[in-house]
């Protein structure tokens, strides 16, 4: 099936936009280290540095825990965006009102610079893109279906389906990346002025088969991959009228 990916959106629902490198060192605390090492060549976009909570619990207890070892103990935080970094992570997130792709990669190329000056890092794990999107109420009118702007249908024999705090998850293989897609609806985003009200859509395109070669760089060079496939999955759910009322351009 052929999915028309518009260049762009006028009126774009993307929330947040995280890509993220897992790795492993041979310094087992790169938390401690790997923030002093990039900060003097990226404190100008990124000034502010923040010890998270979790980084109060031992390293020894962090990583007997698989729900924990890869999680960020500090952040490198600018106006939009951030850096966090643990032990075994790295990951750049771009928040509303979003900077585009073009902007993203080449921020993301800044930093994977920094990072392969460091030689803290042995063995790419996986590395990932997850794009986090609301889709207004407003965007859409309002009917029977549980997820009026998706193509989406949901039907249990005999039993109705109420569309309040309905959750869908889902993996999608596609080109050996692993897509796993959250849709969720009557979701809320607060901004500064304003909360969304809607549907949430997230898709994680993550590589898990990672050549046991690839370095930084290599990681560099499969962003645009992932990115697209992210955008054939994201409009391939959304209806045309959906797509129309984002006000996109085509060419």
């Amino acid at each position: 099936m052929e999915i028309k990916i518009p260049i762009r959106l006028q009126r774009d629902p993307i929330v947040e936009s995280i890509f993220e490198i897992r790795f492993s060192s041979k310094e087992p605390l790169v938390s401690e280290i790997l923030p002093g090492m990039i900060f003097k060549n990226l404190r100008a976009q990124f000034p502010n540095v923040v010890n998270l909570p979790i980084k109060e619990m031992p390293a020894l207890l962090r990583n007997k825990d698989p729900d924990l070892m890869y999680q960020p103990l500090v952040s490198l935080k600018g106006v939009n965006s951030k850096i966090n970094i643990g032990d075994r992570v790295v990951s750049l997130s771009i928040a509303r009102p979003y900077i585009g792709w073009d902007k993203k990669k080449e921020l993301l190329s800044t930093l994977i610079d920094r990072l392969e000056e460091t030689s803290l890092f042995d063995k790419i794990e996986r590395y990932s893109l997850k794009y986090v999107n609301i889709i207004p109420n407003a965007m859409v009118d309002e009917n029977e279906e549980v997820f009026p702007a998706l193509k989406v249908d949901l039907k249990l024999d005999g039993f109705g389906i109420s569309s309040g705090g309905l959750r869908i998850r889902s993996e999608i293989e596609i080109d050996g990346i692993t897509n796993i897609v959250n849709i969720l609806s009557k979701a809320s985003y607060s901004m500064r002025d304003a909360t969304i009200a809607g549907t949430v859509v997230d898709v994680d395109a993550i590589n898990l088969n990672v050549d046991s070669n690839l370095d930084l760089k290599g990681v560099l060079s499969h962003a645009d991959a992932l990115h697209m496939i992210e955008k054939k999955i994201f409009f391939g759910l959304l209806k045309d009228e959906t797509i129309e009322s984002m006000e996109p351009i085509w060419d």
